[in-house]
């Protein structure tokens, strides 16, 4: 908030615009916040398009690549897990062109169903939708792998990259993807502002889907030259003040560490699941037993409570949950619930936060259990 104030209050002025010193300083700014978060990424120069958010980001994949790559009878993976952002953007686009969706279940851990993913890539997709970090399971999945052999079933792939940004940080090269796609505010950031990530062989097959100040070199009545990469894809004034914001967000995670925050929020999650388990009438969804993927978010489920009973009694106590279908719907439907609650946990989180959400979920299941 900081870093957006004083960028208002001192630098303020359109980029790429002029030559006055103020919008020379500004532009200098706005790339150099691009460049923070490419160094923060593991990504080359100017591979990163700033979006409105990592929904935006995903829905440029549809439009730019998607239309001029997918055809009537092609093919599309996605999991039954993911967010709505991460599917409706190309069920959107397979009704408009007549491919088809395909959802791969989970299995009974939460993770992708490995069988079940081998079987729709025999079906050859044109595209692959693999989340990093699902963001009601709260568990990691093995995405290199998944994109690898999606690649050698001749597919392209996505990576909903969202929820992994902030619990350790995230490696567009150790990802093996084609687009990865992030939000800010997810990630200590400003709202209104993401970012996709973008592989040289995705830029080749990519149109530009909006054209304006920004996206050109040159432009006449016969012809006009695009300018380079992720700038094809900024049309208009970007979101200056958020990158600014963004950028500064980013520092404050490098300060504290990439693997100090993996392992305190990993910790703090192992720590929330068992404090959970030991409530009788209390359900966790999804296997937080094993070794890898605890990523600082947990859903649960109260008996004879309502998502919506449980986070307007804990909201009674003081403690902030989520609570519904949590933009995952078809999740919820293949276990049978409308939705569940969901304690997330930061880089400011302690134990004693911890503690003060375990006493009020325990208090709540009291409330609620049926007279007899």
């Amino acid at each position: 908030m900081q870093a957006q104030h004083d960028y208002d209050l001192h630098e303020n002025a359109n980029v790429y615009r002029g030559a006055y010193e103020l919008s020379a300083q500004s532009t200098f700014t706005f790339n150099d916040a691009r460049k923070r978060l490419e160094d923060f990424i593991g990504a080359e120069r100017r591979t990163t398009v700033f979006t409105m958010n990592a929904t935006a980001a995903m829905n440029l994949v549809a439009q730019a690549w998607g239309e001029r790559n997918i055809a009537a009878g092609d093919c599309i993976v996605c999991a039954l897990s993911d967010h709505h952002s991460a599917t409706l953007p190309f069920a959107l686009l397979s009704e408009r062109v007549g491919a088809d969706m395909v959802y791969v279940p989970f299995d009974d851990s939460g993770r992708l169903d490995r069988e079940e993913f081998a079987r729709a890539l025999e079906r050859k997709p044109k595209l692959v939708c693999l989340t990093h970090v699902g963001n009601v399971f709260g568990i990691a999945q093995p995405v290199k792998q998944l994109a690898d052999e999606a690649h050698e079933a001749g597919a392209r792939v996505l990576v909903d990259a969202a929820q992994s940004f902030a619990h350790g940080g995230v490696d567009v090269r150790e990802l093996g993807a084609d687009w990865v796609a992030f939000s800010a505010h997810k990630a200590y950031g400003p709202m209104g502002i993401g970012a996709l990530w973008i592989s040289d062989g995705a830029f080749d097959e990519m149109d530009p889907r909006g054209g304006g100040g920004g996206t050109v070199s040159h432009v006449s009545t016969e012809s006009y030259y695009l300018r380079p990469k992720a700038l094809q894809y900024e049309p208009g004034t970007p979101p200056v003040s958020q990158a600014v914001g963004w950028a500064a967000a980013i520092d404050y995670l490098d300060a504290l560490g990439k693997e100090d925050i993996a392992r305190h929020d990993e910790a703090l999650t192992r720590y929330a699941v068992r404090g959970l388990q030991r409530i009788d009438g209390v359900n966790v969804l999804g296997d937080h037993s094993r070794a890898d993927g605890q990523t600082g978010l947990v859903s649960f489920t109260v008996r004879s409570a309502t998502p919506s009973d449980v986070a307007g009694f804990l909201a009674g106590l003081g403690v902030a949950v989520r609570s519904g279908g949590h933009c995952a719907l078809p999740l919820h439907a293949a276990l049978g619930l409308v939705g569940s609650s969901r304690i997330s946990i930061g880089v400011y989180t302690t134990r004693d936060d911890i503690d003060a959400a375990l006493a009020a979920v325990a208090l709540c299941r009291q409330a609620y259990e049926p007279c007899r």
